[in-house]
């Protein structure tokens, strides 16, 4: 061996994200205390495109796309056109809204398009 090259001497952070594996010595923040000496894993997705991702809007868009999927089977069950259409819009728009407030932007502007769609008796 080397002269000061020592294996798994010194803790390593481990990273993984969507392009790959990033192994790494860790740095003093990492090192605390009692933890000196542990190897350290952290799973991050720093440069990804997970990285983005708002938990707030994630769990949001599971509502517009429930409502999307309910209006979808009951018109395709009735055969209204209406409910069919709305219901696939209210599917697919939450994969094109950026944020929050395009996510109920987009929605309230469905649900008026339907409900005047019903009222004119289509």
């Amino acid at each position: 061996m080397k002269a000061g090259i020592k294996p798994f001497a010194e803790p390593y952070a481990f990273g993984i994200s969507l392009t790959g594996l990033s192994i790494r010595p860790a740095t003093a923040d990492l090192m605390d205390g009692a933890w000196n000496g542990v190897v350290r894993y952290s799973i991050h997705a720093r440069g990804s495109v997970l990285s983005g991702l708002d938990p707030l809007w994630l769990f949001l868009s599971l509502f517009p796309s429930g409502i999307g999927f309910v209006l979808f089977v009951y018109g395709k069950k009735r055969d209204r056109w209406p409910q069919l259409i709305a219901g696939l819009g209210f599917m697919i728009y939450p994969y094109f809204t950026p944020t929050v407030a395009a996510l109920g932007g987009v929605g309230l502007a469905l649900t008026a398009a339907i409900w005047f769609a019903i009222r004119l008796g289509w």
